[in-house]
């Protein structure tokens, strides 16, 4: 910049920069929306000298600055003349006491006389009415000045400034290159008493001449907001030969708006923490570029810092958002299909994740409790680390036998799905064995291990083993000994093992008794009048009868003088022996008695006799006389 800073201008500049700094954020906070700069045009002042040939070398005037307008900044533009040397310089200008910034200066000199102008800004002065006094390096004989308060305004140097002198008409300033959304600001002194206009859109705020010698100078202070990119004139139309014109570009305060995705209690900041914001606020900030940050937030991960670049006038915006990390595990016995890492917006939603158990495991729930399998995990508003459980799928068994009272089956109530094995034993009751029963299962496989053990394996469902039982059966096979003495009649060809019984009747052919019945398996009861009763038969069986012959006895008597000789037992029904009849000497056989029911005696021949079908022991008297 074309200006001169003088000792204690820097340190008081930032002084001043660091009060303005704090009742910017003071407002920021309050939330005081952004507005372009703009001109107090009620409170424009000025002043105008013209006292002779001596002069003097300060002025001044009151200015009002009205407090209730944000980011003030305090502009005054003082022209002068010295008609009668070259030695007046524009040095200083306060407000207040306090010192002005000086923006530039110039002057334009003709013959042994000099006009001058220059441009002063203070950020944030003072409400309330205060001095404004100018100096000069030397006495001005005639001096046209003017303040301005500028609003809305960016604090800190114009964003652009020029100086322009010349000894022609229409003074036009172009502040290159052009920048939006700025106010400019041109002070325009004037030899002799000559028309002037501020070249539009420009508005004057200040247009005097002199009262010294009535046309020595003319001055003016003029504004112009400009919008556009482009470069715009800003300048004055005048008939003057000789003029200067100085001019500065001041910026608007620009603004920004951050909202935030996340948390209630999440915040922003600008400043490297200084202050802080809430989502959606909108904060009035100098143009320049700016850091934003973000407020940790707990178990989420904060957005990224913006590399935010706020321009005059306008309204930087953007949405940050805050993150969660979804993390999901499997546990033993399972794994998970889905993505099992993933990072979604603050209150967004993840993706499905299912946990799927190995063979012979189910799913049981989730470390937060969450009892079902899939999940897609919505309204995410913090990180999540979850883990999946499994448990053994466990199947139940029943076990069941047919017919009732035949047998038993015991073994565990439980089986794992799939992959577990359990032994189960059957136990048959007597009448029923092993080798005749069926074992089956509604789910599974079983698998004979012998000796009543089973094994069952491969369920996939709660089960059934079902065993049915059908009765143990033997051969009965029934011989008489020795052959066709005797019969066996009414017994059963087939029993039931064990349990089973068959009665059957032993009848011996005539002259034989029964001698014994035995069975090769079993057990004979006799039960009287030739009936038997077979029993705990374990085998195929025979059944025996063994027949003896049936002896008579047979007692000789002679009655009388004589003998009667033979054998005295005879079999029963079917045998017959012979006996004789001797009398003694002398004397003579008279005849045989004997009980013809129990026997039949016949003659043979000669003294001997026969006797058959006897069926009971008898005697035989033979008769001598």
């Amino acid at each position: 910049m074309n200006r001169t800073k003088r000792n204690g201008e820097t340190s008081q500049r930032r002084a001043l920069m660091v009060l303005f700094l704090a009742a910017l954020a003071i407002v920021a906070m309050q939330g005081v929306a952004r507005a372009g700069i703009e001109v107090d045009t009620a409170n424009v002042s000025h002043v105008k000298y013209g006292g002779g040939p001596n002069g003097v070398s300060s002025r001044t005037w009151s200015h009002t600055v009205n407090g209730a307008l944000p980011y003030r900044k305090l502009v005054v533009g003082v022209t002068g003349r010295d008609v009668h040397s070259k030695n007046i310089v524009v040095r200083s200008a306060s407000y207040g006491g306090v010192p002005m910034i000086l923006i530039n200066r110039g002057n334009q000199d003709w013959a042994i006389e000099r006009n001058v102008a220059g441009l002063f800004y203070l950020d944030n002065p003072p409400a309330g009415t205060a001095t404004v006094e100018i100096k000069f390096d030397h006495h001005a004989e005639v001096i046209v000045a003017g303040a301005m308060t500028l609003y809305n305004a960016a604090p800190g140097d114009p964003a652009a400034e020029l100086v322009r002198t010349g000894s022609a008409g229409n003074s036009a300033l172009f502040l290159e290159p052009g920048i939006p959304n700025t106010r400019s600001v041109s002070v325009l002194a004037l030899r002799g008493n000559n028309s002037i206009t501020a070249i539009a859109p420009g508005v004057a705020h200040v247009n005097e001449k002199d009262n010294y010698l009535t046309n020595y100078l003319r001055g003016g202070l003029m504004s112009q907001f400009q919008s556009a990119s482009s470069s715009v004139a800003i300048g004055w139309t005048h008939t003057s030969t000789d003029f200067v014109n100085a001019a500065a570009a001041f910026a608007s305060m620009g603004a920004m708006t951050i909202n935030i995705v996340g948390p209630a209690a999440a915040r922003w900041t600008p400043d490297g923490g200084a202050h802080w914001y809430a989502s959606g606020a909108t904060v009035d900030l100098v143009p320049g570029d700016y850091i934003v940050s973000f407020n940790p937030q707990a178990n989420l991960t904060s957005p990224d810092e913006i590399l935010a670049s706020v321009v005059s006038g306008e309204t930087f915006s953007r949405t940050a958002v805050y993150k969660a990390n979804l993390a999901y595990s499997a546990g033993p016995n399972g794994t998970l299909t889905g993505t099992v890492a993933q990072t979604v917006n603050y209150g967004g939603s993840g993706t499905q994740v299912i946990a799927v158990p190995d063979l012979g495991y189910q799913f049981d729930k989730w470390s937060d409790s969450a009892t079902v399998a899939s999940r897609t995990d919505t309204n995410v508003t913090a990180h999540k680390n979850v883990t999946a459980a499994f448990i053994e799928r466990m199947r139940t068994i029943s076990y069941a036998s047919s017919p009732a009272g035949a047998g038993t089956v015991s073994g565990p109530a439980s089986i794992q799905d799939s992959i577990g094995e359990i032994t189960f034993t059957i136990t048959p009751n007597p009448g029923y064995d092993l080798d005749n029963l069926t074992v089956e299962a509604t789910s599974g496989t079983v698998t004979a291990l012998g000796s009543g053990n089973y094994r069952l394996s491969n369920v996939k469902a709660n089960t059934t083993v079902t065993v049915t039982f059908n009765a143990a059966e033997y051969n009965v096979s029934y011989v008489t000994d020795p052959a066709g003495t005797g019969s066996i009649s009414g017994g059963a060809a087939v029993i039931q093992a064990v349990v089973g019984t068959t009665q059957f009747a032993v009848l011996p052919a005539a002259g034989y008794t029964t001698f014994l019945v035995t069975a090769s398996r079993g057990a004979i009861t006799n039960l009287g009048n030739g009936n038997y009763r077979l029993s705990d038969v374990n085998r195929d069986t025979v059944v025996t009868a063994v027949f003896v012959k049936k002896m008579r006895s047979i007692a000789y008597k002679a009655d009388g003088e004589g003998t009667v000789t033979g054998l005295h037992s005879v079999q029963d029904t079917t045998g017959a022996v012979e006996f004789t009849v001797e009398p003694a000497p002398g004397k003579s056989f008279a005849g045989i008695d004997y009980d013809n029911t129990k026997a039949l005696v016949e003659h043979v021949g000669g003294n001997t006799y026969r006797v058959r079908n006897v069926t009971a022991n008898i005697q035989i008297t033979a008769y001598f006389m």
